[in-house]
C-alpha cells in the first residue's frame, strides 16, 4: 500500500503496474479522469461510452471534443482500419475515413441548373437526386405532360393534363364592362 501512494505521488501508475492493463471508470476515484491521465491510446470496448452530456457550452470555457485537424479533405489515409473522423479545416466540414478514402459527412444539395432530361417520371416527392448532389423536380415528362399526385400510389406522376376544359384565355365582362380578354 505503501508503495502505491509513493507511485500516485510520483504519477507514476501506468498499466504495466495494474494486474489487467485496464483502467475503467471505476477505478477512478469519483468516476473521473482528465487529459493528464491518459498519455496514449485510449481504448474502448463493446459496451463502452464515452458520454459528453454534459458539456453544455454555456460559458466561454473551452470544453467538449475535438477532433483532428487536416488542412484538405483528402488528407493521408491510415495504415488500416475505418471510422476515423477529422475536421477539413480549409473546407469547413467533419469528413471520414471508410477504409479506403476519405468522405464528407453529410453535405449540401444544391438545385440542378442544367437542361438535361431524365427517364424519372415518378416519386414520391416529386423530386430527383442528380449526381448526388443537386436536385430537381422530375424532369422525365414529355411535352403536354405535368406533375399530378396519384393518391392511390402516393407518388407524384408525369400524366397528361386532363378533366379541365377550353384553352386560351376567354373574354370576361361584368355588367357591360371588359374585366380580361385574350385568346
Amino acid at each position: 500500500m505503501i508503495q502505491l501512494k509513493r507511485d500516485i505521488a510520483a504519477n507514476a501508475i501506468n498499466s504495466g503496474k495494474i494486474e489487467d492493463g485496464t483502467i475503467t471508470y471505476s477505478d477512478i476515484k469519483d468516476n473521473t479522469i482528465s487529459a493528464d491521465d491518459i498519455t496514449n491510446n485510449l481504448i474502448f470496448g463493446d459496451g463502452d461510452l464515452i458520454d459528453l452530456s454534459d458539456v453544455d457550452h454555456s460559458s466561454t470555457d473551452v470544453m467538449g471534443l475535438v477532433l483532428p485537424g487536416v488542412s484538405s479533405a483528402s488528407p493521408s489515409s491510415p495504415s488500416s482500419g475505418e471510422g476515423y473522423l477529422a475536421y477539413d479545416t480549409a473546407g469547413d466540414q467533419v469528413i471520414f475515413y471508410n477504409g479506403s478514402s476519405w468522405a464528407q459527412i453529410g453535405g449540401g444539395v444544391s438545385l440542378y441548373s442544367d437542361s438535361g432530361e431524365t427517364g424519372t417520371t415518378s416519386s414520391v416527392s416529386g423530386l430527383e437526386l442528380i449526381n448526388s448532389d443537386e436536385i430537381s423536380l422530375i424532369r422525365g415528362c414529355s411535352d403536354s405532360q405535368l406533375l399530378k399526385w396519384n393518391d392511390t400510389a402516393k407518388t407524384w406522376i408525369c400524366a397528361d393534363d386532363t378533366g379541365g376544359a377550353g384553352s386560351g384565355i376567354s373574354t370576361v365582362r361584368e355588367s357591360m364592362d371588359l374585366l380580361q380578354s385574350g385568346h
